[in-house]
């Protein structure tokens, strides 16, 4: 059986070394959704939404804005690696100029 680990958006704010107002922006652009709220209405964290917030901050480390980061994955929601190695290809080209 699996540990399902939930935590707080400081909890989550301080593991990823992100800080809680830029989780909440994510959150008010799509990009990340509390997987619950706690009875006193605190946002509520698992493990699937800190590996999409590692997500992102990768994506925007090779260059995807916001807006592109949804497009990064398919319709049955798993990475579309053609779009990134496409990033990655462009990005060494101008490191090559």
């Amino acid at each position: 059986m699996e540990l399902l680990l939930v935590m707080k958006i400081g909890e989550l704010a301080k593991l990823t070394n992100i800080p809680a107002s830029t989780i909440r922006f994510y959150e008010s652009k799509g990009l990340l959704t509390p997987t619950t709220r706690s009875a006193n209405g605190h946002r509520l964290y698992t493990q699937q939404n800190l590996e999409k917030l590692q997500l992102i901050k990768f994506s925007q480390s090779l260059g995807f804005s916001l807006n592109e980061i949804p497009l990064l994955r398919n319709e049955n929601d798993e990475l579309n690696h053609t779009v990134i190695i496409e990033r990655l290809e462009k990005n060494k080209k101008k490191l090559t100029f």
